[in-house]
């Protein structure tokens, strides 16, 4: 009996594959939504928000919905 010699294949290692490494930027400070941006109330309305003095968006946003709760103008 004849021993058969088997034939290898000679395989080429390939380059590993190289880690992306995503950097993440931290803010300094958080940015606010509407920035330094402010609303100067007219007499109406600051009837409503208690203050002529310029307000944030947010701030006059929470002063409305005080006034509405106050008033029970909740529509129900």
């Amino acid at each position: 009996m004849a021993l058969f010699k088997r034939k290898v294949k000679k395989t080429t290692k390939k380059p590993a594959k190289k880690k992306v490494v995503k950097k993440v930027v931290k803010r300094k400070g958080s940015k606010n939504a509407f920035g330094t941006y402010r609303i100067r109330p007219d007499a109406t309305l600051g009837a409503v928000l208690g203050t002529t003095k310029p307000v944030k968006p947010s701030e006059m946003t929470k002063l409305i919905w005080k006034y509405i709760k106050k008033k029970n103008l909740g529509g129900s």
